[in-house]
């Protein structure tokens, strides 16, 4: 008999921790919203003198500042609209990412106690969440085409884009992340920096979800049996 969390994994624990990060990542897009808003609607700065004209007149230029950054060494625009709302996206798309891992090994470390069997997923090859699905594929004996199912190929996009993030300083530095980018409504890239944008986070929510729900009914057609549930 196994417990009842290898059969309601989505509904009794997955799912409700992706509601909580989605929570998190509307508030994320929310002040993304509102740090442009003020940025655009800002008018602070100080005039700076230039020089004389011939006519013996003090020439001023207007200098735009904003917390603390000026228009003279910095390009606001860029670093207000799209710099910075992209950190922000980007801590959060790593939180995602994050929590998406951890729970495929935690369903790992499940199953390895359930079945009372000394493999563990640190045991499999590979890594992160490559490795959990050769776990839950070898020795879960979880029916799930992890290579071929479209849910899961879209869930690799947003950890490719999130190395991106983490270890590239967000450039497009492999065209599998180009490809990505340029496939995306939600995504740029200029001069080789990746721009996500409002509404990228909510698709990855969207397709960890899909994911969430296809192992779930892997993972019920697996374990429901043993349990006498339907």
């Amino acid at each position: 008999m196994y417990g009842d969390l290898l059969v309601s994994w989505m509904e009794g624990r997955f799912g409700p921790g992706l509601e909580l990060i989605a929570t998190y990542v509307d508030d994320v897009e929310a002040e993304c919203d509102r740090s442009v808003a003020i940025f655009k609607a800002s008018n602070d700065g100080y005039e700076h003198p230039v020089g004389m004209d011939e006519a013996g007149n003090e020439q001023v230029e207007w200098v735009t500042v904003h917390k603390g950054l000026s228009d003279n060494a910095w390009c606001l625009p860029e670093i207000f609209e799209h710099y910075f709302p992209t950190l922000k996206r980007g801590s959060a798309l790593t939180a995602l990412c994050g929590y998406m891992e951890h729970e495929l090994n935690e369903l790992c470390r499940e199953i390895r106690s359930q079945l009372v069997i000394t493999v563990g997923v640190e045991d499999m090859k590979g890594q992160g969440v490559t490795r959990a699905a050769l776990y839950l594929q070898k020795i879960g004996n979880v029916v799930f085409d992890f290579g071929k199912n479209h849910e899961w190929k879209k869930m690799q996009e947003a950890f490719l884009l999130r190395n991106a993030i983490v270890h590239a300083g967000a450039r497009v530095e492999r065209p599998t992340v180009e490809e990505i980018v340029r496939t995306s409504k939600f995504l740029s890239c200029v001069d080789g920096q990746i721009d996500i944008l409002n509404g990228h986070l909510r698709t990855v929510i969207d397709d960890f979800a899909a994911v969430g729900r296809v192992l779930d009914q892997a993972l019920k057609s697996r374990f429901a049996k043993d349990l006498g549930k339907p």
